[in-house]
């Protein structure tokens, strides 16, 4: 996995604990800091400006470059990180509730997966954050424009990558309550994956190990919300998993739970049995290598609830 050189430097104690939670996210989505001098990716946080060495070192560096928050609007004044992005900037916007869409280079890995209103005025999927929009009079041609946010009339970019410059400007994050918002930090992590080239990441398989009640909920959710896919469901009834089946026909179907268990194809297991049985499957899922979802209640007795954790 990539390599992370952050640089931080923000007046407010509370936005640099909130660049610090999601550095601490990044590494354990699998983004170590780098060692030593050697980077990946150098990451810039920033709203004063930085010192002379420090933008010589984004100059001449091989790293993909990040400019992050208010970075590119205060960090330096004189432009010369304008310059490199290929951006002619105008005027920040006050914070307000701005709406983040795919931008016009945006790959097909690199989508909001938040909702759409299906109205004439906010038609799209996007992700709300309130934040402000630094905006931009002009952009080079060689520019790509990743995610926007609409200002007027006018969508305005707020990430850009400029291949020829390693650039990556990442105009969100200006205060907080911003950096801390995770449907669009999910965003971040994959614009950084789309300009390292990454390969776009497998969703997590989910089984459903139970078909009671709330199982027609726990099957939507896992086919509604990115980054799952419902693979498989188990149930020892043949009418609850015709039911099943009905709702999702591409899924796996098991009477046996141990055939779930022992499908390689899932790497989650929501324990959805009868409340005395959780800990149990737990237990069994686990020893099987898969990740578990435990409906409440976890477990009956105390020691049941300390095997498991």
């Amino acid at each position: 996995m990539p390599s992370l050189t952050w640089i931080v430097d923000l007046a407010d104690p509370a936005h640099a604990c909130a660049v610090d939670r999601l550095r601490r996210s990044f590494a354990d989505a699998g983004y170590a800091d780098a060692v030593g001098s050697t980077a990946d990716v150098l990451l810039v946080w920033v709203d004063r400006p930085l010192a002379d060495s420090v933008l010589d070192r984004l100059a001449s560096t091989t790293a993909v470059v990040v400019l992050a928050g208010s970075t590119l609007e205060l960090g330096d004044p004189d432009g010369r990180l304008a310059d490199r992005a290929g951006l002619l900037l105008g005027s920040p916007t006050p914070s307000h509730d701005i709406r983040v869409r795919a931008g016009t280079d945006a790959p097909a890995v690199l989508q909001p997966a938040g909702h759409a209103h299906h109205d004439a005025t906010h038609l799209g999927e996007h992700v709300h954050v309130v934040d402000r929009v630094l905006t931009v009079d002009k952009q080079l041609a060689d520019v790509r424009v990743l995610l926007t946010a609409q200002v007027g009339l006018v969508a305005q970019p707020v990430a850009t990558w400029r291949p020829s410059t390693n650039l990556l400007v990442w105009a969100l994050g200006t205060t907080a309550v911003a950096t801390d918002a995770r449907p669009v930090n999910r965003l971040l992590v994959q614009c950084l994956g789309h300009v390292l080239g990454e390969p776009a990441r497998r969703p997590v398989r989910v089984g459903l190990l139970g078909y009671g009640a709330i199982g027609h909920e726990h099957s939507r959710a896992a086919r509604a919300v990115a980054g799952l896919e419902l693979a498989a469901v188990c149930d020892t009834y043949q009418e609850r998993l015709t039911a099943a089946q009905d709702a999702a026909p591409e899924v796996r179907g098991y009477l046996d739970p141990e055939d779930l268990l022992a499908d390689e194809g899932i790497d989650l297991v929501v324990i959805s049995t009868p409340p005395s049985t959780h800990a149990e499957w737990a237990l069994r899922a686990i020893e099987a290598g898969k990740h578990v979802v435990v409906e409440k209640p976890f477990a009956l007795r105390t020691e049941e609830a300390d095997a498991v954790l």
